[in-house]
């Protein structure tokens, strides 16, 4: 009998220091929010480096994001808020291909995507 879920693994394997893990989770305040982004979303904490779609700017400057909501401990707020970027980098990601073809009517044809990226650090939640 395996547990499939992460916590319950946690909780199976290492039942003796289970007391003083939770003990030290409650000592820590886990403060993050959820920005949005090029039609996605992405849980950050501030300080930390994500990758997103292509953004106006240039490399230096600060952009707001709309955040969803942001969490700090157990509790949580929706209200409306923007968190604070700055722009590290803009490069474009691996290259994809494409490739059509039709049978039986010696149609083929390959093409390639490589998309528009920007890499940013959160400074401001």
């Amino acid at each position: 009998m395996g547990c499939r879920l992460y916590s319950v693994f946690v909780a199976c394997h290492m039942s003796a220091r289970l007391p003083q893990d939770l003990e030290r989770l409650r000592e820590r305040i886990i403060v993050f929010a959820v920005v949005k982004s090029g039609g996605k979303q992405y849980r950050v904490s501030e300080g930390e480096e994500i990758v997103v779609d292509r953004l106006k700017g240039e490399v230096g400057e600060t952009v707001d994001l709309p955040v969803g909501f942001v969490a700090e401990g157990e509790d949580y707020d929706f209200g409306v808020r923007t968190a604070k970027a700055q722009i590290l980098e803009h490069l474009r990601g691996e290259k994809l291909y494409v490739y059509k073809y039709k049978p039986k009517k010696g149609y083929r044809k390959k093409t390639g995507h490589r998309q528009e990226l920007t890499r940013i650090r959160i400074t401001e939640v």
